[in-house]
């Protein structure tokens, strides 16, 4: 059963603005690529972080929100968290 889900992602302020958005339409890719998933909205901010992450004090917030099937969740998750461009990476389920 497909369901809403958030997807929160920090990235790395090391990353210029030109590097900052290819990252992003690669994370796109990767989310939607060999996974029934459909990325229903997306938005993109940079700002200051609460506390320093890896020595850092700014990131870009990228933020998704997509339907697809529980089982997905794990498999992106797995690709990603050996991405050193990634700060943090939360993902919740909606209530719908």
């Amino acid at each position: 059963m497909q369901r809403i889900y958030k997807a929160i992602f920090i990235i790395s302020s090391k990353l210029s603005e030109n590097e900052s958005k290819q990252f992003i339409e690669e994370l796109k890719q990767i989310m939607t690529k060999n996974n029934n998933l459909e990325i229903l909205n997306s938005k993109t901010e940079v700002a200051n972080l609460p506390y320093p992450i890896r020595k850092e004090t700014k990131g870009t917030y990228f933020t998704v929100e997509f339907k697809t099937t529980a089982d997905v969740i794990s498999k992106i998750r797995e690709e990603l968290k050996h991405r050193d461009e990634i700060l943090r990476l939360t993902i919740i389920r909606k209530e719908q």
